[in-house]
């Protein structure tokens, strides 16, 4: 009898605590209302296109470890636009993306050391790899990523070359994963990957959150193409595994399939009894939990941990588009009950 009890009781934690409310990774969310999205009236969807950069003109010659510029400079947001634009090949809003986290972690100055952004930190600070301080133009702090830059400015030629802005572009150049950058779709994707994959701050900090950092995208695209970004028309919709559109009810019996094409980038808010998972993006073979979906198509797999005291719950994608946009996608369970579920446990707990 006691170890019934006991099991019981066991149950009963776990099942409070699937239940308690979860509280959404709103990191970035910045304070508004949430628009809700109407599906029955889709946008007409189109490929985003890149928007056209001015005609290359000729650069002069940078190698890695060169040394082409005044001492006293500390700024150089023009350098990095012509180098992520004309060398990478960037689109405008790639670039606007990617700068906005390099002006928010030192202000595009090569020689800035944390928390001083910046400002020309070479007399006041020797660079060690593992000593936890960000440095340089993307703030490196890892002692890994820190290691990493000075092996090649030994192998530009001098490990001093650490402060050369030359060298930090192209280590740079040697870390972002550019197929994944070039991969992105919109301004405010292009900016939210650039901190969630390439900087990784710590998020606890408002200034480290891509909400924040979308406005400084935002003032960087006007300034160097000398127009407004313009936003694409917002695409979005969920399809059950036989093509039916989960916005008009889906129902859930221990698994289930959906697939979400958006031409934004998601979040998923989803109830704390529902498993939902996807490719991840840098593998399409493998699932993983899911957290937040690129533009194009994901496919994403339910199923149920525990199953719901009600049937009726739904899935909330929010979509970041001059705001937070909802889409809410209902699910009706028809699996197994919960307390045929819990009679299972205990059964099952109970076998000698």
């Amino acid at each position: 009898m006691q170890r019934h009890i006991i099991l019981f009781l066991v149950l009963l934690l776990a099942f409070v605590a699937a239940f308690a409310e979860e509280a959404f990774d709103g990191a970035e969310v910045v304070p508004g209302e949430v628009e809700e999205f109407a599906l029955d009236a889709p946008e007409e969807t189109t490929e985003a296109i890149p928007e056209a950069t001015a005609k290359p003109a000729p650069l002069p010659t940078l190698e890695p470890g060169s040394i082409n510029y005044p001492a006293e400079k500390v700024n150089f947001e023009g350098e990095i636009w012509t180098i992520l634009t004309r060398r990478w090949g960037l689109a405008n809003y790639q670039a606007a993306g990617l700068m906005s986290s390099l002006f928010a972690e030192s202000s595009f100055c090569p020689y800035n050391v944390q928390g001083r952004d910046g400002v020309d930190n070479r007399r006041g600070y020797r660079f060690r790899a593992g000593d936890g301080v960000g440095f340089g133009l993307a703030q490196w702090t890892s002692s890994g990523r820190k290691a990493a830059l000075q092996r090649y400015a030994v192998a530009c030629g001098d490990a001093n070359l650490v402060w050369d802005f030359d060298v930090q572009m192209a280590y740079m150049q040697r870390e972002i994963d550019m197929k994944a950058l070039k991969a992105t779709q919109t301004l405010y994707e292009a900016t939210e990957w650039a901190v969630m994959r390439f900087e990784r701050p710590n998020q606890k900090y408002e200034n480290s959150w891509p909400g924040r950092r979308y406005d400084i995208s935002l003032q960087i695209f006007r300034n160097h193409t000398g127009a407004d970004y313009e936003q694409p028309e917002l695409s979005f919709e969920a399809l059950t595994a036989d093509g039916a559109d989960a916005a008009e009810g889906f129902t859930l019996f221990d698994k289930g399939d959906l697939t979400v094409t958006s031409n934004y980038y998601w979040r998923l808010e989803k109830p704390a009894w529902l498993k939902v998972t996807c490719p991840d993006f840098y593998d399409p073979q493998a699932w993983v939990p899911c957290e937040c979906g690129y533009a194009g198509a994901t496919p994403l797999r339910l199923s149920a941990i525990i199953p719901p005291l009600f049937a009726g719950d739904e899935l909330r994608f929010l979509i970041f588009r001059d705001g937070w946009v909802s889409v809410r996608v209902p699910i009706t369970y028809a699996g197994k009950g919960f307390m045929a579920w819990l009679s299972e446990q205990i059964a099952l707990f109970s076998t000698p």
